[in-house]
């Protein structure tokens, strides 16, 4: 899966990154993927190979046991991985654009991804109800920092403000600063970039953009 890029002379420059879920929602909603096994290799020999690491918990998805099932996602993907090599991750749930929802059930009737309440967000795509969403997101970045042992770059994928200030604590002021964040971060964890980032740069660049939605939905 990996092999090709194993002996790339990439500098340390490069991230890699992995979509990850349970081994429930991998073998009944992402059949013909990877297994969790398989990709947990990838991720190693990747980190043995010194490539930067990317982790996409997204998306997370409802169900039954989802509690335990995630909690151990994350001890999993930490076993014998270095923290110091992950650059960034994300979180996200389930979400997509009503007229999804039909095809999701025509092509795959024995599905269960549509059966949870769902609301229509200001994007018009289809989430769960935000008290759902809420402890989903904060139960994952718990175990996402007992796991990490320390304050890894988190963001949340296609969310609003407001969930980013009760899960994560914080709120970017623009996608501006969202962009720089990344840069601040690859730059004093990894020396990456020509030179410290300067945050007006990154300010400047999104000035003209409508942000009123939210800062992450640059991201995802």
């Amino acid at each position: 899966m990996v092999d090709g890029i194993l002996g790339v002379k990439h500098g340390g420059k490069t991230v890699v990154s992995w979509s990850l879920n349970t081994p429930f929602i991998i073998e009944r909603e992402e059949r013909g993927t990877a297994p969790l096994e398989a990709r947990l290799r990838a991720i190693r020999k990747v980190a043995e190979a010194g490539y930067l690491l990317g982790f996409h918990f997204d998306p997370m998805i409802y169900y039954p046991g989802w509690r335990e099932d995630y909690t151990c996602l994350v001890r999993e993907v930490f076993k014998g991985i270095p923290p110091d090599r992950v650059a960034w991750i994300s979180v996200g749930s389930l979400r997509f654009n009503p007229e999804m929802k039909r095809l999701i059930e025509s092509n795959y009737p024995d599905t269960g991804i549509t059966a949870e309440e769902m609301i229509a967000g200001d994007d018009g795509k289809m989430r769960y109800v935000k008290p759902l969403r809420l402890e989903m997101y904060r139960h994952m970045y718990k175990q996402i920092r007992e796991a990490v042992g320390g304050d890894p770059l988190v963001y949340l994928c296609m969310e609003r403000w407001d969930m980013w200030q009760r899960v994560l604590g914080f709120v970017p002021d623009s996608i501006g600063h969202l962009d720089y964040m990344f840069a601040r971060s690859l730059w004093e964890r990894f020396g990456l970039g020509s030179g410290k980032p300067d945050r007006t740069l990154y300010e400047r660049a999104w000035e003209d953009e409508d942000v009123e939605g939210g800062p992450a939905r640059s991201r995802g």
